[in-house]
């Protein structure tokens, strides 16, 4: 295979054809003989985009409200809602956690917004607290676009609700008041289906800002 010609011209990510043959042949017209861009292997796996709402920042101190978990390409969404029977008897996310470790084996890779250390931590502490099982090491792939926000790009702030209005987004994520969180906690059934209604469209942003950034990323195996 001859590399002479291109060994001084570099790819769209400063390098040359030895280190990034696929990146360098993309866009150009003459490739060496017998050449195939080595496929990604994320492209044939079940891709889930994953949000949850709870009541407290730390999983020992508050427990999930809702989750929503969107599946590519498609309308269907995995999702529970607490209920106020369960706020009030003590039992809170129990069955939420419990059916959550269900449909996360839906997926071969979860893709969040700082799920990296907010929404998989909290989950698995809770399914611990509940003695429920959840997916062991490398059982399923995490992609967290928050660490691409960071690394790639140079945004005012990299919370997805910036990154929705900057990149001018079709879906928005929804405000309401904090005392709906409040009134949620006492078992309120009104406050709890606003917050379901919050927790949909920030999966749905988050699937069309994974097709934006989606290029840039370090598709990297990272277990959940």
């Amino acid at each position: 295979m001859e590399y002479v010609k291109h060994d001084l011209k570099k790819c769209i990510h400063s390098h040359t054809v030895r280190t990034h043959p696929a990146c360098f042949y993309k866009d150009r017209d003459v490739k060496p003989e017998n050449w195939t861009p080595k496929p990604q292997w994320v492209e044939d796996k079940r891709i889930g985009f994953f949000d949850i709402e709870t009541s407290s920042f730390n999983a020992d101190f508050g427990f999930m409200y809702s989750y929503c978990i969107k599946v590519q390409g498609k309308k269907k969404i995995y999702k529970w809602l607490i209920t106020p029977e369960e706020i009030r008897g003590g039992k809170f996310d129990k069955s939420g956690i419990k059916q959550l470790t269900k449909d996360l084996r839906n997926f071969d890779v979860i893709v969040t917004w700082y799920g990296d250390r907010f929404d998989l931590p909290f989950i698995r502490t809770r399914s611990i607290i509940h003695r429920l099982p959840f997916p062991v090491y490398r059982e399923l792939i995490s992609f967290d676009l928050w660490k691409t926000a960071r690394s790639k790009l140079k945004m005012s702030r990299n919370s997805l609700d910036n990154v929705t209005r900057k990149f001018n987004v079709d879906t928005r994520k929804t405000y309401f008041d904090s005392f709906v969180w409040l009134r949620a906690h006492t078992g309120h059934q009104p406050s709890l289906n606003k917050i379901m209604k919050h927790n949909i469209p920030d999966v749905v942003a988050l699937e069309e800002v994974y097709d934006l950034i989606e290029s840039h990323m370090t598709k990297a195996r990272r277990s959940l």
